[in-house]
């Protein structure tokens, strides 16, 4: 190696240098060191350090690239493989030397090599790339793999670093997790197919209970109308009324469930008289009462609304099942059914009250830990005298309703104590107007007599409406089917069309639609006993002019057929009526004793006993009116009532 002059005296002068420190560190303290020497050993220091930290930095750069699991290619900018670390041999079986010198996208399948080609092409107008292609091994086989493509610097030429990561757990879990998917939809097919072949058997159960159904209510009201029968059978006549209307609130909760699941409830709210539903859901559980031997009370405020605005057939439903989960499970003790005034306030020119319904039994109480479980469907509580009646249904149902009417259903209860279910209600106050045909039906209409076409399939819901309405003086006409009814529409003078909507051949729908192409004004009344939420929707839209569904309520569909025909009702007025109008001064009332005892039996809302008595008095000729009218007021349970009229006469006594 050639040096310069200068350079062999740089030497010299670092020699003496050494020599000098080394002197002194053997205690020559006379050794002399001019400061240039202390600043070139300085300098030297200086660079031993500098090259000790580059020699550690190339150590771990080194162990880094050793030790990566990851795949680490430096690839010039035309795509030739400059370095590797020892990774990429040993997977993909290549020596380094067969590696290095080799094109990067020859590393993976020809079919991809022009993307991989594109992606690093591109890396002249971008930072970084990412993609997923599998490498392939010298064996053949393949490894998935995610790589990152950046642009850096290597020995001061401009390269890209390419980290390839081997992707084979993450693909075999994203199978994995594929196949779950596959399968949770495959399952999800076979639940939905499930919940529609439910749904279809539901709908086919519906019609085929709600047919039969149609017909025992309808008889039932038409019989209820015949002046003719007897007191007791028109209680007989009202009972079959009442528990046929029983089994239908059980079907729906069936219906209820489904339409729950799927967020389809609604509610429908029209104006009712209050007291008169009040004493109808009494009438109905007081068999089952009777039946168990049981103490009932009915303990209506003094003060409530003669009407209100809400869906009744929903709050019926809600109150039968708290009364008859509480007949269900008491044995022995009594219920108490408590209707309570809360509040009333006038909000928008409407006058809101708050009513309490309360039902209080000596049951067998239910557990504390259980409170949420029992709105569950299908549970059931544990009672062994009991374990195989009902549905399981009932309070879920009921608390989902009163949710829907924007309150709660509460609960407390102890254990072979009893329970109190209870829920409050705000609604409108409804206003009925005194009108002297409140208290008479009709017996007829003036004017000419109306034609009215009826299409069912079913002979028997045909008669129940032929026998419901040719009494009051209307022509009937039958049709099989939707095809059946364009035929006689178009050769009879048709005044209204009751049209069923599901039937073989042709269907309401369609059959309405022709209809009312034929004529824009005649009235269609669709009815139905599907449980399809849509299907009044649907025959509005088919030409319909109003929906009823089944089984029919008798004074709604002639309300509704006379206010498409603008009818001028006859009326007439039943015995109870008749009674109504008689001053009480014409009705002889029993011994004193008689009405204290009366008196004692209303206070304990012993209703039963009270029925017997006036039973008793109807078979005697001077108590007769006094028993009947008495008989009427316990039979609606009018407690209130009932301790007014005894109350008078025993007045009158003293």
């Amino acid at each position: 190696m050639i040096t310069t002059d200068k350079e062999t005296a740089l030497q010299k002068r670092v020699l003496q240098l050494e020599s000098a420190i080394q002197a002194i560190i053997q205690g020559e303290v006379d050794a002399v060191v001019s400061p240039t020497e202390i600043s070139m050993l300085h300098f030297k220091k200086v660079i031993k350090e500098k090259e000790y930290q580059l020699e550690i930095s190339q150590e771990n750069l080194k162990s880094l690239f050793e030790t990566l699991d990851d795949f680490l290619f430096v690839i010039s900018q035309t795509g030739i493989i400059l370095h590797v670390n020892p990774e990429v041999s040993k997977r993909l079986l290549l020596p380094q030397d067969t590696l290095l010198g080799k094109a990067f996208v020859e590393l993976y399948p020809e079919s991809v090599r022009e993307f991989v080609w594109k992606k690093m092409y591109s890396m002249e107008n971008q930072h970084k790339a990412v993609f997923e292609f599998p490498m392939q091994t010298l064996d053949g086989s393949q490894i998935p793999t995610e790589t990152r493509l950046t642009q850096g610097i290597w020995n001061k030429e401009n390269v890209i670093f390419a980290i390839s990561r081997d992707i084979s757990l993450r693909k075999q879990a994203e199978e994995q997790l594929l196949k779950a998917m596959n399968l949770a939809n495959d399952l999800a097919k076979e639940a939905a197919s499930a919940n529609k072949a439910k749904s279809r058997f539901i709908a086919n159960m519906s019609h085929e209970l709600r047919t039969p159904l149609n017909s025992i209510l309808g008889y039932a009201q038409i019989l209820k109308r015949d002046q003719e029968l007897s007191q007791k059978h028109q209680d007989a006549v009202h009972t079959i009324y009442s528990s046929g209307l029983h089994l239908l609130q059980m079907i729906n909760d069936i219906l209820d469930l489904s339409k729950i699941e799927v967020h389809r409830m609604q509610l429908t709210p029209s104006m009712f008289e209050l007291r008169p539903f009040l004493s109808d859901l009494v009438n109905i559980i007081l068999i089952r009462v009777h039946q168990k031997g049981l103490q009932f009370e009915y303990q209506p405020d003094l003060v409530l609304p003669k009407a209100i605005w809400a869906d009744e057939l929903r709050l019926r439903q809600i109150v039968l099942n708290l009364l008859g989960n509480a007949v269900k499970f008491t044995h022995q003790g009594s219920i108490i059914f408590r209707v309570q005034h809360i509040h009333t306030e006038l909000e928008q020119k409407k006058t809101m009250v708050t009513l309490r319904f309360s039902v209080i039994d000596t049951g067998i109480g239910i557990p504390s830990d259980q409170f949420e479980n029992i709105f569950s469907p299908f549970h059931q509580l544990v009672d062994h005298q009991n374990h195989a009646e009902g549905t399981g249904l009932g309070l879920s149902i009921s608390r989902s309703l009163v949710k829907l009417m924007n309150s709660d259903l509460l609960v407390e209860s102890s254990i072979d104590k009893g329970s109190r279910f209870w829920f409050d209600l705000t609604v409108e106050e409804g206003i009925i107007s005194s009108n002297a045909k409140e208290s008479a039906f009709i017996t007829g209409y003036k004017g000419e007599k109306k034609h009215i076409l009826v299409v069912d399939d079913t002979s028997e819901n045909r008669s129940v409406l032929r026998d419901i309405l040719t009494p009051l003086g209307f022509i009937i006409h039958e049709a099989l089917n939707g095809k059946q009814a364009i035929e006689m529409f178009r050769r009879i003078p048709i005044d209204i069309v009751l049209m069923d909507m599901v039937m073989p051949e042709m269907d309401g729908f369609t059959a309405a639609q022709q209809i009312r192409q034929q004529s824009m004004t005649i009235p269609i009344i669709a009815i139905s006993a599907s449980i399809d939420g849509n299907i009044k929707d649907r025959a509005i839209k088919a030409g319909c002019n109003d929906y009823i569904s089944k089984p029919i309520q008798v004074d709604l569909l002639v309300s509704c057929i006379g206010q498409m025909l603008a009818l001028d009702w006859t009326y007439g007025r039943n015995e109870l009526s008749q009674q109504k109008e008689h001053d009480t001064t014409e009705i002889s009332a029993p011994p004193s004793d008689i009405l204290k005892k009366l008196l004692h039996w209303v206070t304990l809302g012993d209703v039963k006993n009270i029925s017997k008595e006036a039973e008793w008095m109807m078979t005697q000729e001077t108590l007769k009116p006094f028993g009947h009218k008495l008989y009427q007021l316990a039979r609606r349970f009018e407690i209130n009532q009932i301790d007014a009229f005894v109350r008078q006469f025993l007045l009158t006594n003293k």
